[in-house]
């Protein structure tokens, strides 16, 4: 297998997109060097193969479709079709062999312990989704997102999770959720009532707006009610496994503060970005006012809110299994059943991965924030400085062809304070302030980092951007001396 290094030609320069595989047994292949991270590579068969089951898939499920609403259902098929096919295409899926292995093994571990348990039609993917979750589709598809394993602690709250999604799956609740949603829009007593709201002269928007709400609170209800049975049957899952089934309550303690864990850190953004050259300005982190910033939103009240989540309280769903798991008497089991070693590097490994996987689906915003909170922990690691210098000199490229928006988002009421403070900092800088704090946060780190292709690479068009002359002599010519038969080494002649 060899890496491919991709060009993204978004912003006209390339950009490492080396991305993922599935299955074969090199367990040393997690080791990594804590100043450097290699991206997972691509694996073409695993892609053709993964196409070929998914047409096969679709074929056999457009042959199936319920009678009723059916026209309805091959439309929504094909749409999952269409996007599955692209997502396969685009590395959205790993089919690496370390990572791959170490999913397949927990798996094994949970059919062994359940062999009754039906997973004939099944497909498991992992994910390069950067959202912590894991999902189940209405095509017989589970999909856990590695992004979810940087906030595990261990594989048995893997393992709790990949249970949890195989409750959906036995219990169909993907196509009990999707029949809810057919009849709730085109069932004809929905069509009927919907008509007589049209027709009224009076209220018409607030008769619309509350039927909306209460089919909304109906169907969260059922959302609720799957959620609380697929955690009491993943927990009888895994507790038929060698795995601890007390971890499936620190599972949901963990997902009960994922959001926070996300976007409530405290990057310190002054001591980043502040040199001697070129000083941080507070004024970057101002709040403006604006005529929507006092807007009302719809359901804009605490109990509304907390009615229209998709799943119940994790903290409340925590408390129920720990006093089931009292009442059977759970024995502990063992936390990791691969080596600790194997989790811990598993678990580096979805932290890199999910910063790639924000940048390469055009979240730079936040990529650029997670890799800051990465390096804060990591602050020798040559690839996120690297990356650092990437994502803005993307954002100093998307400003100056008026394409902001697309990359980096405007902060909302609705976002943690400490993101929308970030958001602002970047929505603030003038192009040359971006031009000049890239540039600053490049030169005052140390020489060593230049040895570094993909650093250096990001250093001389930083250097460029910021109309530092002899600079960028010195570095394009460093980085034509230093890599020969570099990948950058194209676009670099042409500066």
């Amino acid at each position: 297998m060899s890496h491919i290094y991709q060009l993204n030609a978004r912003n006209g320069f390339a950009v490492i997109l080396i991305l993922s595989t599935f299955l074969l047994s090199l367990p040393n292949v997690f080791a990594q060097n804590s100043s450097y991270y290699v991206p997972i590579e691509s694996n073409k068969k695993g892609k053709m193969a993964s196409a070929l089951e998914t047409e096969i898939r679709y074929k056999t499920l457009l042959q199936n479709l319920p009678k009723e609403y059916k026209d309805k259902y091959k439309e929504l098929y094909g749409e999952m079709k269409t996007e599955k096919l692209k997502d396969i295409d685009r590395d959205y899926y790993f089919f690496n062999d370390s990572v791959s292995l170490y999913f397949k093994n927990i798996f094994q571990e949970i059919k062994k312990g359940n062999p009754t348990l039906p997973l004939n039609n099944l497909e498991f993917f992992v994910s390069r989704n950067y959202s912590p979750n894991a999902l189940t589709s209405l095509d017989g598809t589970i999909a856990f997102n590695l992004s979810l394993v940087a906030n595990c602690q261990n594989e048995s709250q893997i393992a709790f999770v990949i249970c949890h999604e195989l409750a959906h799956y036995k219990f169909k609740h993907p196509e009990l959720s999707v029949k809810k949603m057919f009849d709730l829009l085109y069932s004809k007593q929905s069509q009927k009532q919907m008509k007589e709201i049209a027709r009224s002269e009076f209220d018409a928007y607030d008769k619309a707006e509350k039927y909306l709400k209460n089919a909304v609170y109906n169907n969260r209800k059922h959302g609720r009610e799957y959620e609380e049975q697929a955690d009491s049957f993943a927990l009888q899952l895994l507790l038929n496994t060698r795995y601890d089934a007390k971890e499936a309550v620190q599972s949901l303690l963990m997902l009960d503060k994922i959001d926070s864990l996300t976007y409530e850190s405290n990057v310190e953004l002054d001591k980043f970005f502040d040199s001697p050259q070129y000083k941080f300005k507070k004024s970057w982190l101002d709040e403006e006012e604006t005529m929507f910033k006092k807007g009302k939103r719809v359901f804009d009240n605490k109990a509304d809110e907390d009615s229209v989540k998709t799943h119940p309280s994790c903290k409340k769903r925590a408390v129920l299994l720990e006093g089931y798991l009292k009442n059977v008497g759970a024995k502990s089991g063992a936390k990791n059943l691969q080596s600790p070693e194997m989790f811990k590097n598993l678990a580096e490994k979805a932290e890199f991965e999910t910063l790639i996987s924000a940048y390469d689906f055009n979240n730079v915003d936040y990529c650029l924030f997670q890799t800051l909170k990465s390096l804060q922990n990591r602050p020798d690691n040559v690839f996120l400085k690297a990356l650092i210098a990437q994502c803005l000199n993307d954002i100093y490229d998307a400003q100056k062809e008026h394409t902001l928006a697309k990359i980096v988002s405007i902060p909302k009421g609705d976002q943690s304070t400490k993101y929308a403070t970030f958001l602002r900092f970047l929505n603030n800088m003038s192009l040359s302030e971006i031009a000049a704090v890239n540039f600053y946060y490049l030169n005052k780190q140390g020489k060593s980092y230049l040895t570094d292709e993909f650093y250096l690479f990001n250093f001389v068009i930083a250097a460029k951007n910021a109309a530092k002359t002899k600079e960028f002599d010195t570095l394009k010519a460093l980085y034509l001396s230093s890599f020969t038969k570099g990948k950058y080494r194209d676009i670099i002649v042409k500066y």
